[in-house]
């Protein structure tokens, strides 16, 4: 079995894999560590001390893996 979950929706993914392994996870703890620390929400504050060319190699370097997971490209402060 192949599972990929995100980070963004891991609480609902860990939830998913768990019944596919029936098995049960306690998901207690995760509410103070998952969805607070995210940097979705927050993004340019990572972007804010790089060259635009750098951020552009690091956008070509993950290229694959923004297509295979579904992400857009942004570059937030440029």
């Amino acid at each position: 079995m192949s599972f990929i979950g995100k980070v963004e929706n891991f609480k609902e993914d860990l939830q998913k894999l768990s019944s596919r392994l029936n098995t049960t996870v306690n998901i207690g703890q995760l509410d103070r560590l998952v969805g607070k620390n995210l940097p979705s929400g927050n993004i340019s504050k990572y972007f804010t001390n790089l060259d635009e060319n750098i951020v552009h190699k690091l956008y070509k370097i993950y290229d694959h893996d923004f297509k295979a997971f579904g992400y857009t490209k942004r570059i937030p402060i440029f």
